[in-house]
């Protein structure tokens, strides 16, 4: 069951079993929002709804939905035009693997896709005829440095996150005149569950030099933040991450292709 016509705002969260996601999912529930949200590990995410609920008094409705399985995404999207119009939408879910393209399975990267572009395509697509007719609503599209620091090892992830980026700069153009924001987040350093599936515990890695890790809530209080920024597309959260993407935007590619390799060499 979907949520009903309570009177108040509606947003739609993806991955918000944990990490970023559930950080958006408080946030957004903290300034009054009643919220769908999607995960795959169903007892988690169903005891994030609760806490939610009790501590903030909206309603939560969790929609359990693989979105690499197109089909299943197709009923998510049929499930959010039902309840339309969404106030804001936040495309976050995702994952990533770590190792050589032509070694790694291809399914597993077609999944990648399908998450990370096929999905966010969809659910802005039908969420967004509505904002324009209002004038109103926000579409927050979770990326990655990856998109502006390409990196080997993680062709696909890299390249997804590119993708989102483009497109949230796009869309803006868009939409702009019709009173709708779009804002592409580019997290680093972050302590997520991301690294489940690569066996890293980026909960556990320490800070060093330069490399700062930030927590989920700090991404998405600089992110709901800089919302009321005009024309601010793309949000880099934290210092050393703004840093990063300056340099990373600067620097001529043959440069790049000199240092990249060391860096991946030190990635977690």
């Amino acid at each position: 069951m979907m949520l009903t016509q309570s009177g108040r705002k509606k947003a739609v969260i993806t991955g918000a079993t944990s990490g970023i996601g559930a950080a958006y999912a408080h946030g957004l529930a903290e300034r009054g929002y009643d919220l769908i949200i999607t995960g795959r590990r169903r007892d988690i995410i169903a005891s994030v709804a609760r806490e939610i609920e009790e501590k903030f008094g909206i309603r939560v409705d969790v929609s359990i939905t693989e979105l690499s399985d197109e089909s299943k995404v197709d009923l998510l999207v049929e499930q959010v035009k039902e309840v339309c119009p969404i106030d804001i939408l936040v495309n976050n879910a995702g994952f990533t693997t770590k190792g050589l393209f032509h070694q790694e399975d291809i399914s597993t990267q077609e999944k990648m896709v399908l998450v990370h572009v096929v999905a966010m395509m969809k659910l802005t697509h039908a969420v967004l005829p509505a904002m324009i007719e209002r004038r109103s609503g926000t579409i927050i599209n979770v990326a990655s440095l990856h998109a502006v620091a390409p990196m080997s090892l993680s062709a696909t992830y890299s390249s997804a996150k590119a993708f989102m980026k483009n497109f949230s700069m796009c869309l803006h153009g868009e939409a702009k005149a019709h009173g709708v924001k779009v804002q592409c987040v580019l997290p680093g350093f972050t302590r997520t569950d991301l690294g489940r599936g690569i066996d890293v515990d980026m909960h556990a890695i320490e800070d060093k030099n330069i490399r700062k890790w930030m927590r989920p809530e700090q991404v998405v209080k600089v992110s709901l933040n800089e919302l009321n920024r005009r024309n601010c597309v793309i949000c880099v959260p934290g210092a050393g991450n703004k840093l990063a993407y300056l340099v990373a935007r600067l620097l001529p590619e043959r440069l790049w292709y000199m240092i990249e390799p060391a860096i991946v060499r030190n990635m977690p």
